[in-house]
């Protein structure tokens, strides 16, 4: 790799600013319900571990833009402000964790 293709790509990395992003892994369970924070000043990727997902249900319908893509991600915005989101989230195994439901409430 030449020195000039380097420092390109050095200087790209250091004009995006990665502050703002970060990972969080949760661990499902049956009987209770997951509360996650999505983005209020964007979309949140949220997947599963080793499984696509495959379809969602969701309560209210118009609180959220929500979107499984193709990759088995799901992409979801919200449209209202500090307001729940019950959703279920049914894997390609469809499996019992998998469709336990989730709240996502909008970080502050």
């Amino acid at each position: 790799m030449s020195i000039r293709v380097l420092r390109f790509m050095i200087g790209l990395i250091a004009l995006v600013n990665v502050n703002n992003i970060y990972a969080v892994e949760y661990e499902l369970e049956a009987d209770n319900l997951l509360k996650l924070e999505i983005s209020d000043s964007g979309p949140t990727r949220i997947n599963l571990k080793d499984e696509k997902i495959n379809n969602i249900l969701m309560y209210p319908q118009n609180a959220a833009a929500v979107a499984v893509h193709e990759s088995g991600f799901l992409f979801i915005a919200p449209r209202e402000e500090e307001n729940k989101l019950y959703l279920t989230v049914i894997g390609e195994h469809q499996t019992i964790p998998i469709c336990s439901v989730m709240t996502l409430i909008q970080k502050n």
